[in-house]
């Protein structure tokens, strides 16, 4: 018990906040596989993953609307997503090092489970959701103001750019250089929680792909990935 009590609360001391309930966050540190097989043992992340995605860009989103009362539902949308999607998240659980506090099953983690961008995506929405059920709306939003603080100021920095899908398309078709068009790879996870890879494909030839949690995330991914290989090329 001393040894789980030293461990959460290293775990408060990086992620800025103290819980009263210090079962919730061991929850929100646990993955289904640490439980597979035995679903007496304890409760696992996935519900409070779900809680978090919905206060994330609950939070996400009143911030845009009042920052931008200027600007359109597409382009807040846009915003939203450039700052709620798995790789913001990875970035923000990286900078914490949830990969070493996660609780998981000897095959994931002999798989390589720790370093997941999609399980540490999770774990970083499962501990909103978790903050948000101890101490409430205003202790999430605090701790979103905190960590997400360097990914919301890029994305405001970069908010008149044009998206990659955007600069790719303009690109191929001031270069005449063929037919592009995306593709779905594959679709994995539970229904509230997506993983799509999509593929830019160019002329019949893949020249980039992208992960994200909606198909339009992914494909803007994608698109990225590709401006530089396609530049190389030409």
């Amino acid at each position: 018990m001393q040894k789980e009590n030293e461990f959460l609360n290293n775990i408060e001391n990086r992620i800025g906040y103290s819980f009263r309930d210090k079962g919730v966050l061991l929850t929100a540190l646990t993955h289904s596989s640490y439980v597979k097989g035995d679903s007496n043992k304890c409760e696992y992340n996935e519900r409070l993953e779900f809680l978090g995605d919905a206060v994330l860009g609950l939070i996400i989103g009143e911030k845009i609307f009042r920052a931008l009362s200027g600007m359109n539902e597409g382009n807040m949308t846009r915003l939203r997503a450039s700052i709620v999607n798995a790789n913001a998240l990875y970035e923000v659980a990286i900078n914490l090092k949830l990969g070493e506090a996660i609780r998981m099953g000897l095959g994931e983690i002999r798989s390589g489970g720790r370093e997941k961008k999609s399980i540490l995506a999770d774990c970083v929405e499962a501990i909103i959701g978790a903050v948000y059920l101890d101490g409430g709306m205003s202790c999430a939003v605090d701790f979103i103001d905190i960590q997400f603080a360097d990914i919301i100021e890029k994305a405001m920095t970069h908010l008149s750019e044009k998206d990659p899908k955007t600069k790719l398309q303009e690109y191929v078709q001031s270069k005449h250089i063929g037919e592009l068009k995306y593709e779905m790879v594959s679709e994995s996870g539970l229904a509230h929680a997506k993983e799509y890879c999509i593929a830019a494909v160019l002329n019949g030839e893949v020249i980039g792909t992208g992960i994200g949690s909606s198909k339009q995330e992914a494909s803007q991914q994608a698109a990225d990935c590709a401006l530089d290989k396609i530049k190389e090329k030409v």
